[in-house]
This record gives structure tokens, sequence and C-alpha cells, in this order.
């Protein structure tokens, strides 16, 4: 699915990519009750849940915060009480290439864990501990955000969030992925114009229950960004020799220009170029000049596998030889 964040014309911004003070892991926690019936005469107290928010460097190491803490219960019936624990510990790390953002992660290992005096009580409590990766960037060029939320445990609630801030709009586009007390892994493939955004990643454990309950969770998310119509893999295979994969397809003209090898000698070596194009032949190209650019239309929406393959001149009385080689480019919009 792909979604785009568009709210009118963005001006070029400049590096940093990140602002600093606005982006960093933050633990948080604590402990709450309320009673199922209404009213009164359910109490909660909380110790510790406290820990300091940890910066992130951009294109810096990987960062590790935690958090833990305790709460007591407590109901109109004296004999009615529970204690409960929650902790949560994890990593997060950010970069940036070429004056844009690059990669966003965060992973947290998190558990909670109610125990309380009777089979059920009448008051619901909860307890619960968190870390929460939060961000503000700015891309100079436009491109995808390509975002994977991972949630393992009954006890776990995870979220990715991103907003774009637009000056003197009443609205700010948003995407919001999340899910609570499931296995469950979701990706989504955003287009954001160039412009400044902001948002979080959050994981956590939490126990909500009239009931002892004791779980834990392992929540991870990455958020990947690639300027639109970008090279987004290694090329690969042994026809790189005969054919040059371009850094970047061309969006203004919706093609993309792999160029044959401008060594003399070895273009002469060449008997066919067939360009596939998502796994269908688009042009076939006999006795290459050296240097010559093929020009391979495009579909906009569309990521595209660019392969190669070169068939050699044969050599007298032995076959031809196949090569060849690939690439792959990032959609344009």
């Amino acid at each position: 699915m792909v979604a785009g964040l568009v709210a009118g014309a963005a001006p070029a911004l400049a590096a940093p990519v990140f602002v600093n003070d606005e982006t960093s892991v933050n633990p948080y926690g604590g402990a709450s009750t309320f009673n199922v019936a209404g009213g009164a005469g359910c109490a909660a107290g909380q110790t510790g849940f406290q820990g300091p928010s940890v910066a992130l460097i951009e294109n810096g190491p990987a960062v590790t915060a935690s958090v833990s803490g305790s709460g007591s219960f407590s109901a109109n019936d004296p004999d009615d009480t529970a204690t409960g624990q929650a902790s949560a510990t994890g990593t997060g790390k950010i970069t940036s290439k070429g004056g844009n953002l690059d990669s966003l992660d965060l992973k947290v290992d998190s558990r909670a864990k109610l125990t309380g005096a009777l089979p059920t009580s009448s008051c619901a409590r909860n307890v619960r501990a968190g870390l929460d990766l939060n961000f503000t960037f700015t891309i100079t060029q436009p491109g995808f955000l390509i975002t994977t939320l991972a949630n393992r445990g009954l006890v776990g609630y995870g979220e990715i969030y991103v907003y774009r801030s637009v000056l003197g709009e009443s609205t700010h586009p948003y995407i919001d992925s999340y899910s609570e007390g499931m296995t469950h892994t979701v990706s989504q493939k955003t287009f954001l114009p160039a412009g400044t955004y902001s948002g979080y990643f959050e994981g956590q454990s939490g126990v909500n229950s009239q009931a002892s309950y004791d779980g834990k969770s392992v929540f991870t998310a990455h958020g990947q960004f690639n300027v639109a119509g970008s090279r987004i893999s290694a090329v690969k295979g042994p026809a790189k020799r005969y054919v040059t994969m371009p850094t970047k397809r061309s969006c203004a003209a919706h093609t993309v220009s792999p160029k044959i090898t401008s060594n003399k000698s070895r273009a002469k070596t060449i008997k066919t170029v067939k360009f596939i194009v998502n796994g269908k032949v688009v042009k076939t190209v006999k006795a290459p000049k050296k240097g010559k650019a093929v020009a391979l239309r495009l579909g906009d929406e569309a990521t595209a596998n660019v392969r190669a393959v070169v068939k050699a001149v044969p050599k007298q009385g032995k076959p031809a030889k196949t090569y060849t080689v690939s690439t792959d480019y990032e959609a344009c919009l």
C-alpha cells in the first residue's frame, strides 16, 4: 500500500537532516487502576518508572535506554490487594545519507507482571513500561519512507506515527500504524514530498487486568527512506563489464538509461543485449556501439527491476556465451 502525505509545495530545505533536541529515546511507565463497576474504592501507587532520555546522534552508534518500576494496588475490600512490576530496555539509531533521511530503528524488550491476592478483583489494574524514539527530520528531495513494525507478545503495544507540519495549514497529513496484544507485522510505503516531518516509534509491555498476569513482548520498528528514482540495490552480475547501470532513473523522462561499455574492443564482442524490466523484455539491441545509452520506458508508480542479458559474439566452433547484470530502482511517485 502506498500513501502520500501531500499538502502543497515545500520550499527547498537544507541540512542538518535531524533536529537534535527533538530526536531521542525516551523511557516511560506507570501504574493505574479504576473500579470496573464505577465509583471510588480503587487506589494505586507507584515507584520508579523514571529514566533519563537518551539523545540520538545522527550517524552515530546505537544508544541504549531502560526503565523499570513497580506498583501497589488496593480496594475497598482490605483483602483485595495486588502488586505489579514492569520494565523495558531497548536500542535506537538514526542515520542520514546525501542530505536526506536514511534510516530509523528502535527495538524494545519489555515485561509486565501483575500479582493479585484474590483470583478476581473489583478493580482493573494496569502496570506498563516502554520506550519511544521521538524524531524530527528534514528531507530535501521527495522519496518513499518504507516502515516495518513487528510486535511479538500478548502484552505488547507498538506504534509508528509520522506527520508533516505545514505552516498555515489547519490539518497535518500523517501515517499511523499500531497493534496491541497480537503477534503482528505490518509494512507501509509512503510518498513524502520534500519538507520537515516529526513522529515517533513506540514499544511497550502493559498488563490491564482484574486478575494476575505475566507477559513479555518484543517490538521492532524500522524506517528506510529512498529518494524517488534512486537505485536501491547493488548492481550484480558479470555483465556489468558490458553494461553500466545508472545510479538513478529519470523521473522527468520516465526512463532509465543503461549504457553500453565505452571500451571499443569489448563492445565489439557483444552480439545482442536484451533489456528486461520487471520480468518483461522491453528492448533488444543488436551489435550496440560503444557508449550507447539505451532509454527504457518505466512506469512512474512502480519499483523497477532492470536486467540486461548480454549475448557475446560466439568464438569459432564454440557456442555463444551469455552474461547478466541487474539492479533495482525506486518508484518516482
